[in-house]
């Protein structure tokens, strides 16, 4: 992900960054030439990509390019001050190379809807199943945001209330933290927020929604492994994978963003059924 801040350190936007070869670990800026026609980024990961991202961050994936510039690591960068040219330093393969840049040869514009581009990089593409799941859900969020039991005409203007964002995504398998939502709210009432405005009044239509899914959700997802880790950070026993139940219910409801005890609770419902509360839990252990 690359982040952008305004001169509070505030995330006013957070864009889907290049994804070839791992993280980026070294990013500049490309000084103006006055024969381009654009601005642009130039980054590199850990190991071996070199590339450039084009100017102004959208998460747009045909907005960015990457090439193998090293075997192994690369150990640092810079940019020539007229911008014509990146040096990058290798480790063990001890070279250093030049490399011109050219901005201008980044073409994001296709002929198509910029839209289709986000919905390239969804698992399946256009026609696949995932995509039309996110389709049904949108629909049903319009209808949501008007009552689900009104018995009043319904009108589907293509649009949904920003409240509805976080219970969309979540339904679409990317459960943002508190934290995330907070730097959301405020990307989205920047961009499209009246002044003294109020975030709830905002209403955006469904390519502005697939931005936002796309440039926001992890981009590897979340495997078994993740969680397991995450068990193991708790607290969990390295070799079983176990925890102690009291201890895994007080983390969650002391430490980072705590849980309420009714909200521990609707998690175990779901989970085990609505039969199954926290007190019933503690009870059948004191038995």
């Amino acid at each position: 992900k690359v982040h952008a801040t305004d001169m509070s350190r505030q995330c006013i936007k957070t864009v889907l960054g290049p994804t070839f070869g791992g993280p980026i670990s070294k990013l500049l800026m490309v000084p103006a030439r006055p024969e381009a026609n654009s601005r642009c980024l130039v980054y590199a990961t850990h190991e071996r990509i070199v590339g450039l991202v084009k100017l102004p961050l959208e998460g747009n994936p045909r907005s960015s390019m990457g090439l193998l510039a090293h075997p192994l690591e690369i150990s640092s960068m810079c940019v020539s001050y007229d911008g014509q040219y990146v040096f990058t330093a290798g480790g063990r393969d001890h070279s250093v190379s030049q490399w011109a840049i050219n901005g201008d040869a980044l073409q994001v514009d296709d002929g198509r809807n910029v839209l289709e581009h986000f919905i390239e990089i969804i698992e399946g593409g256009r026609d696949g199943a995932f995509m039309k799941e996110i389709i049904d859900y949108f629909y049903y969020a319009q209808i949501r945001a008007q009552g689900e039991e009104t018995t009043k005409k319904r009108t589907i203007e293509g649009t949904i209330p920003f409240t509805q964002v976080s219970n969309l995504m979540r339904a679409l398998g990317y459960y943002p933290s508190e934290k995330e939502i907070l730097q959301m709210t405020y990307e989205i009432y920047t961009q499209y927020g009246k002044p003294g405005g109020n975030v709830d009044d905002i209403h955006i239509n469904f390519e502005a929604f697939m931005r936002l899914y796309v440039n926001h959700r992890p981009v590897f997802g979340i495997n078994k492994s993740n969680i397991e880790a995450a068990f193991r950070a708790l607290g969990a026993d390295p070799a079983t994978g176990l925890i102690d139940r009291d201890l895994l219910f007080r983390m969650l409801q002391e430490r980072g963003e705590s849980l309420r005890a009714e909200e521990v609770d609707g998690c175990l419902k779901s989970l085990l059924g609505d039969d199954v509360s926290l007190e019933m839990l503690e009870d059948r252990d004191r038995k």
